[in-house]
């Protein structure tokens, strides 16, 4: 068997393991909102949503740093090196416990003075919304310290376990939910409590796992201070990055409390739990497909590495185009089936979201391909600063009398941005095909979009009359048909047509 044929396969199988985990978690999670928001009501939704995100500000370097990880994991198992993995984790390892006592110490202070002083909290929620926040300061600290290990799973291509753990994680916060119910007691400070417990317990299963399955996964001293400043600097330049793209989120949610209060930071909570409830189609084939970018990059296999980011960018975005398009359109009995009542303005945050995460699924593999060559320095300066310069943008416009929805517009076109210079600084550095990119990525999905997101509206406004559930199932099923059969036709070469289609015809001839 070829080289080769053996990843496709490893590939297939873990995209596989990714997607049982993505439907079971995507079933949990519609359920747990909707309770969820019934039980703590819109304004304490709202209030946990914003108190995490002041935490999540200072959780930036998390990504960081496990970014870097992983990125050096994969590089020395992509060239065969296991003293050098080893190394790898021990190191990071150390950087991950810096981190923690840097998170600490700022969101005791900086933090702790924000939130009581600046985030506009409903009277007589300060002492649960405290509660919240400690409790999400010590989630943190805890997810931060569990990277390494689940890093090292992802870099080995155990998604089988990560899945399973996943899946676990799901049904303990649906157990939440009947806590919840039971117990008459303060909900957003017994919601905060358990989340922690929860965190904990899959820190804990994720260490034990990796001890116990891979080598390099144990506590020793490591010597080599040249791969800890090695791994600190490619971090560094990494950091402006994902400080920009933190502040991006958070950061607009907390400048929307500061305008609006927490009912519009419930309204935004919705719109990126459906963001993230989607974007696990993406995310989850992504995941798979990151460790052979990086492996390819480090083995010198550059042709294979931008086949596949090619292949992987257009089918990212086709998978969104395919789910987005009809949830767009039909977004308001989709809120009334699922959550009964719900903020204003969470639709249109919906929709924008929605449109602005085809962007991203397309951009998310030219970051593999960033973060496998190194060359982050200017990627992060340039792309970051787009990201950035949303947040005062957002606040002038904001202060000048605009609605909660300009941030969200303002965001598409940073990420048009974000996209542009990470493609020209990777033409500049490693000749990646920028050109080609825009042409046979960018141009054929947002012809494809356009033309589908048109005659599916073109249909909607054709049966529109009838009952809003009836046109919701009519729509959906339309919508969906279509895109599958443009994708089908215009979306892939010839050569998957082919495979595509011999495979249909064997399972029909199999089952008759």
């Amino acid at each position: 068997m070829s080289n080769n044929s053996a990843n496709n396969k490893r590939l297939a199988k873990n995209t596989m393991f990714m997607y049982i985990r993505m439907v079971f978690l995507m079933t949990i999670g519609l359920y747990a909102s909707r309770v969820i928001l019934q039980t703590l009501g819109i304004s304490d939704y709202g209030l946990y949503n914003v108190v995490g995100g002041v935490v999540a500000m200072f959780g930036f370097l998390n990504s960081t740093l496990s970014t870097s990880t992983q990125r050096f994991l994969n590089v020395e198992m992509g060239r065969g090196n296991s003293d050098s993995v080893k190394r790898v984790f021990s190191n990071a390892l150390y950087l991950h416990l810096l981190l923690v006592i840097i998170v600490f110490f700022l969101a005791e202070t900086v933090g702790l003075w924000f939130l009581l002083n600046k985030l506009v909290i409903p009277e007589g929620r300060e002492t649960a919304a405290l509660w919240v926040y400690q409790f999400s300061i010590v989630a943190v600290c805890i997810q931060i310290f569990q990277l390494p290990f689940m890093s090292s799973i992802i870099a080995h291509e155990r998604m089988g376990i990560y899945a399973y753990v996943s899946i676990y994680e799901g049904l303990a916060k649906l157990g939440i939910l009947f806590v919840l119910q039971l117990v008459d007691y303060d909900k957003l400070f017994l919601y905060g409590a358990l989340i922690l417990a929860v965190q904990l317990s899959v820190a804990v299963i994720y260490n034990i796992y990796s001890r116990k399955s891979f080598e390099e996964a144990s506590f020793r001293i490591s010597k080599d201070k040249g791969l800890f400043r090695e791994m600190l600097g490619f971090s560094g330049w990494n950091i402006f990055g994902n400080l920009a793209s933190v502040c991006n989120s958070q950061g607009l949610n907390i400048v929307l409390n500061l305008f609006f209060g927490t009912v519009i930071n419930a309204a935004r909570g919705i719109a990126f739990q459906v963001h993230g409830l989607v974007t696990q189609l993406v995310n989850n084939f992504q995941l798979a497909v990151k460790p052979q970018v990086v492996k390819y990059y480090a083995s010198g296999q550059y042709e294979e590495m931008t086949a596949l980011v090619f292949n992987s960018a257009k089918y990212s975005a086709y998978l969104m185009m395919v789910v987005n398009i009809p949830l767009i359109l039909e977004i308001r009995p989709l809120l009334h089936l699922w959550l009964g009542e719900y903020p204003d303005y969470t639709p249109i945050f919906i929709g924008i979201i929605l449109f602005r995460s085809v962007i991203t699924s397309m951009t998310g593999n030219i970051v593999m391909v960033v973060h496998a060559s190194g060359y982050l320095k200017k990627v992060g300066l340039y792309g970051g600063g787009v990201l950035l310069s949303v947040l005062p943008i957002s606040y002038i416009l904001l202060r000048m009398g605009f609605s909660p929805v300009i941030p969200f517009i303002v965001n598409i076109f940073a990420a048009l941005g974000e996209a542009f210079f990470e493609l020209y600084w990777m033409c500049h550095y490693i000749n990646f095909p920028m050109t080609r990119f825009y042409k046979e990525v960018y141009g054929r999905v947002f012809s494809l979009f356009a033309f589908l997101f048109a005659f599916s509206y073109l249909f909607k406004l054709c049966i529109q009359g009838c009952n809003e559930y009836i046109e919701l199932l009519i729509v959906g099923f339309f919508s969906v048909c279509i895109s599958l059969v443009t994708l089908y036709f215009f979306g892939i070469n010839k050569d998957l047509r082919g495979k595509i289609k011999n495979m249909i015809i064997g399972k029909f001839k199999r089952n008759n």
